[in-house]
């Protein structure tokens, strides 16, 4: 049985946690903060899985979770036993197992006391599995897609296409977020990425890095873009081509962000779209959403 304490709490720990008999759990791996760029705000809340701590995943860490984690480790209870990723969030202060001094640091965070519970509430990124590599495909207007890959996947293609035949798009300005340590945003492999915007008044369709360390691109044209075929079938809006570092292993993310766009009707009546990175869609978007899709293609 492992047990860890720390001098400065040790008396709250003593008065919240010490009703059970502390059976740490252990992992083979400590686990690790988002890897390279992270992003900030809403953005990092939807590439992430959750918050350090939040063993129910409801969003919100509580008393309730410093629960879960004493139910956990008491031989007494085989109730709410964690497991996966809730088992991952558990461990607060990142030393590679789950015992009593995570329960307690659960609990003085929600007390308030963020300054002495480690790195609870921290936004958290399964990183398994170690020996291949999972991407993740996020997006605030397109449908989430998973994909593992070998470790010998050179490339990988994600293209987001939309099927909208009631709206002409007017203009477009999207933000791309990628795990940097692990893909490489290769010009010479996107000729087209933004290919729904072949022209235009302003056409900025080659995504280029920014100093906060995303991609963006942005384009416009008072004739309006269609965005579907003439046979009514859905066309690309975004395609794009990452190279895989060589070795990568864990989870990566790839997180489309479409800051803002705006939209003509068939009675040539403008239809505002705004995203923000601190805010959600508006609900009309709920009806474009229907209309996207999400394809992964790797070699």
């Amino acid at each position: 049985m492992q047990k860890h304490f720390i001098p400065k709490i040790a008396a709250a720990m003593m008065s919240a946690a010490m009703l059970f008999t502390a059976t740490a759990t252990a992992f083979a791996e400590p686990v690790e903060d988002l890897h390279g760029y992270a992003p900030k705000g809403a953005v990092a809340e939807a590439i992430a899985d959750g918050y350090v701590g939040d063993t129910d995943t409801s969003g919100v860490v509580d008393v309730s979770d410093a629960t879960r984690i004493q139910l956990h480790l008491s031989p007494k209870s085989d109730a709410n036993v964690l497991s996966g990723l809730p088992l991952q969030l558990a461990d607060v202060n990142r030393d590679g197992t789950v015992d009593v001094t995570d329960a307690t640091m659960v609990q003085l965070y929600s007390a308030g006391s963020k300054d002495k519970a480690g790195k609870t509430g921290a936004i958290y990124m399964d990183n398994n599995p170690t020996d291949a590599l999972k991407v993740k495909f996020r997006s605030n207007l397109f449908p989430e897609v998973t994909r593992t890959y070998s470790t010998d996947t050179k490339q990988l293609t994600v293209t987001y296409k939309v099927n909208i035949s009631d709206y002409l798009m007017l203009n477009s300005q999207w933000r791309l977020y990628f795990d940097q340590t692990k893909l490489r945003l290769n010009k010479a492999s996107n000729p087209k990425p933004f290919s729904v915007c072949p022209t235009g008044a302003v056409v900025n369709i080659e995504p280029y890095l920014t100093s906060e360390g995303y991609a963006t691109a942005n384009a416009s044209d008072l004739g309006g873009y269609e965005m579907t075929d003439e046979d009514g079938k859905p066309v690309d809006y975004v395609t794009l081509t990452f190279d895989v570092a060589d070795g990568a292993t864990g989870t990566a993310y790839v997180y489309f962000d479409l800051y803002e766009s705006c939209f003509l009707d068939l009675d040539n009546k403008m239809k505002d779209f705004k995203f923000y990175a601190d805010s959600e869609p508006i609900p009309e978007l709920a009806y474009l959403k229907d209309c996207h899709y999400t394809e992964v293609t790797a070699k």
